[in-house]
């Protein structure tokens, strides 16, 4: 059985006290200090219904400024959150930089209501949890998890006390009364939960919730000297020299799959309308078919500036139902995307099942853009693949179609298009210094992208590298490959 986590208490009633109000007073000035430094808080208080997580939560927010605490209770499962993964809502609710958030009953217990409950369904999604777990550490959150335990005897006691209790009697639920009578199950799901997922980086403490008042006691002294320990190992930081970490081999390079174009990938003008008309129609008519089987669907586009990408996006949507879809252009990332962990503005781009998410520029800019132009560090470029693989893991175990385009163009094509650009007032917008700039760095991003094909194509997550020297042909490949993909999901 679970056992509870003792923090040791010396002194009077009036010591103990006066210990407590000390905490509080530290605390507050341990929030401040966290909102100077940017370190996010994640705290998790778990545990059995009415062993007064909802006091302890209340004890914990006296002494700090709401402005920078947020409490999320346990989120209904409403369409919006059955129809994503697991993780969704909880990283879109994670921590900007300096802010504290804690969910009252997390996502801990959402996995065996998630599950089929057989083991293979569990750990996948116990596995879930340590990736997002990893992923906020390594942003720099600091992670407290609290499971407040009480004996079946005592949860049985209070449920009664509460229907008792004309005010509080809407307290005591038929959930309740259903997790007392299962006590011993779900005790045995618990310790196997805390069991995997008790890491250094993300300590479980079980706190015994048979004294409320001592219970809040225990969980804010816990919490006061793991910030103290924060801000210390944050004030000690010190800043990594960054540089540009890929280097250019020619022979690779002149080796590499994006530099074997095929004069072949040609489709004639003429028989270019009636195939893409056959293509979107039919696209059209999967689109509902997709919606009908609840399937999400995330299509990627990347590739050398003038590549394509637009082109293909604009005939992939242009026959969608656009209450079906969202396009979604990644920019330079906004002020609060960059509070947040890499990934959190893509999480919250994940579409919910029946609908697709289409992107210009992904994800991948982590290990495309940013190990070139010198903005990460060595460690965050190697680990950004281990995070990208969990990131797709995650949405295609969910059973999302997830494809990734690779739009390519050779270099006498891209340097005739750009120039064709800056001649015509109309695409003028369409070129800018940065482009050219880019285009410099043809070889690195040769060698970025072969990297990032060995590390993340995988057979539910697979990269198409499609020829766009022909325009015409680009766009009907990636349509036909959208196809080929949708009608073996329809069909599964």
């Amino acid at each position: 059985m679970l056992k509870d986590y003792e923090v040791s208490i010396e002194g009077t009633k009036k010591e103990i006290k006066e210990e407590r109000d000390n905490l509080r007073f530290r605390i507050g000035a341990l929030q401040r200090k966290i909102r100077e430094l940017g370190i996010p808080v994640i705290i998790l208080i778990d545990g059995w219904n009415s062993a007064g997580k909802g006091n302890i939560i209340n004890e914990l927010m006296i002494p700090l400024d709401p402005r920078n605490f947020i409490v999320y209770n346990e989120p209904r499962q409403t369409h919006e959150i059955r129809n994503r993964p697991l993780m969704y809502y909880y990283w879109t609710h994670s921590p900007a930089k300096g802010q504290i958030v804690t969910f009252d009953s997390s996502y801990y217990e959402q996995v065996y209501r998630r599950s089929k409950v057989d083991d293979v369904s569990v750990k996948k999604l116990i596995n879930q949890i340590v990736d997002y777990e990893n992923s906020m550490y390594l942003n720099g959150d600091v992670i407290l998890k609290f499971f407040i335990n009480i004996s079946q005897k005592t949860q049985k006691k209070r449920l009664e006390q509460l229907e008792n209790d004309p005010i509080a009697a809407f307290r005591a639920s038929k959930k309740d009364w259903q997790e007392n009578e299962n006590y011993d199950k779900i005790a045995a799901q618990w310790e196997f939960m805390i069991g995997e997922t008790n890491k250094e980086d993300a300590p479980w403490y079980v706190i015994s919730g048979k004294d409320s008042k001592l219970a809040a006691f225990q969980v804010l002294k816990i919490i006061v000297e793991q910030l103290e320990q924060a801000i210390k190992k944050k004030e000690s930081e010190k800043l990594p020299k960054l540089h540009p970490l890929i280097k250019v081999n020619e022979k690779q390079v002149k080796q590499s799959v994006l530099n074997q174009l095929f004069p072949e990938d040609v489709i004639p003008r003429s028989l270019y309308k009636p195939i893409i008309k056959e293509y979107q129609a039919e696209l059209r008519e999967l689109e509902f078919m997709v919606f009908r089987r609840r399937i999400p669907v995330m299509i990627a586009f990347e590739g050398f500036d003038a590549g394509g990408k637009g082109g293909a996006i604009k005939r992939v949507a242009k026959n969608l139902d656009p209450r079906g879809y969202r396009v979604y252009p990644s920019s330079a990332p906004t002020d609060v995307e960059k509070a947040h962990d890499w990934l959190w503005r893509y999480w919250n781009a994940v579409p919910k099942r029946g609908h697709f998410s289409i992107f210009d520029r992904t994800w991948y800019g982590r290990v495309l853009v940013e190990p070139i132009e010198g903005l990460c560090t060595e460690a965050e470029y190697e680990e950004a693949f281990n995070q990208i693989r969990e990131f797709e893991k995650q949405l295609t175990d969910f059973g999302t179609v997830l494809l990734k385009f690779w739009m390519n163009i050779s270099d006498e094509e891209q340097k005739r298009r750009f120039e064709e650009r800056e001649k015509n007032p109309e695409k003028q917008w369409k070129i800018t210094e940065e482009d050219w700039r880019n285009r410099e760095k043809r070889g690195e991003y040769v060698m970025a992208a072969e990297r990032m094909f060995e590390e993340t194509s995988t057979k539910k997550a697979p990269w198409i590298i499609v020829n766009g020297d022909d325009k015409r042909y680009a766009r009907t490949k990636v349509i036909s490959e959208i196809l080929k993909y949708l009608r073996k999901a329809i069909n599964k």
